[in-house]
């Protein structure tokens, strides 16, 4: 979009995509200024950029404006000073490039750096970023921290019996188990690599976490995973523990938690045990 203002915002000249962006004739756009297109609101919001260009400075940002047919874009918008001799502005350029499918690319860029690619929940990366955050905040608080780490039982036979396709349908399947039993916006679920899965408890002691650890490990002894062809049934071991106050991060705890599923694992698979 490109178009002229003189020293009072009227609009003097603007092109066919400005006009196109508000489904009018180029005409009608004439004399117009912000705050009759976008509404006060939003041309209020506005308002001390436009008195920063007309003092003779360039300005550059990005905003978000809809247009007549509901639609959001998202744009970068330059707004450029005419200086006429004697330094007297008398009005300004404006140019407005539509980075919408920009910035829809970067969130999902942002988002597949924190995400499991296979089962939508958080990463190692991100969640050792978590833990970071939560280990704070329950030091701040003096509130527990727990958490679980789970691994799928005899999870080679299904990739090697059944093949991958079928193994990744039952690690998606048991991610979403994961996050029917976590708290909503309060736990948080990641996949560590392969088979396991590790959920972050805040504001949860040990007893806590054995009451959760439970009912995830029940409801992966009854869910038929990949109903339709193999109706295959999946067992998960569970090692919980509770973070202790005097560790600066998370590294011990999940240490105690491994150990402790591995410990489930020798017992016969199918169980919880605490660290």
């Amino acid at each position: 979009m490109v178009a002229y203002c003189d020293d009072e915002s009227r609009y003097v000249v603007v092109n066919q995509t400005m006009a196109d962006w508000f489904q009018v004739e180029i005409d009608t756009l004439i004399g117009k200024t912000p705050w009759d297109l976008y509404g006060d609101e939003m041309a209020e919001r506005m308002e001390p950029r436009i008195a920063q260009v007309l003092s003779g400075d360039r300005i550059d940002f990005e905003g978000t404006r809809q247009f007549p047919n509901g639609r959001i874009r998202n744009l970068n918008i330059s707004l450029m000073p005419d200086i006429g001799a004697g330094g007297i502005v008398s009005g300004y350029f404006v140019l407005a490039t539509d980075i919408t499918d920009r910035k829809i690319a970067e969130e999902k860029l942002a988002l597949l750096a924190y995400q499991d690619a296979l089962t939508g929940v958080t990463n190692r990366r991100r969640f050792a970023e978590v833990c970071a955050d939560e280990i704070a905040r329950s030091q701040r608080y003096k509130h527990p921290l727990s958490l679980a780490i789970c691994d799928l039982d005899h999870f080679k036979f299904v990739n090697d019996s059944y093949g991958h396709d079928v193994g990744d349908i039952v690690l998606k399947e048991f991610a979403n188990i994961c996050l029917e039993v976590a708290r909503h916006q309060i736990d948080r679920v990641a996949r560590l690599g392969g088979e396991e899965f590790v959920l972050l408890l805040p504001e949860t002691s040990i007893d806590g976490a054995l009451i959760l650890a439970e009912r995830l490990r029940q409801q992966c002894h009854e869910h038929v995973f990949d109903p339709t062809r193999t109706a295959l049934g999946v067992t998960t071991s569970i090692g919980i523990t509770e973070w202790h106050a005097d560790e600066v991060n998370m590294a011990p705890a999940l240490k105690r938690a491994d150990r402790a599923l591995y410990t489930a694992k020798d017992k016969g698979r199918n169980k919880i045990i605490a660290g």
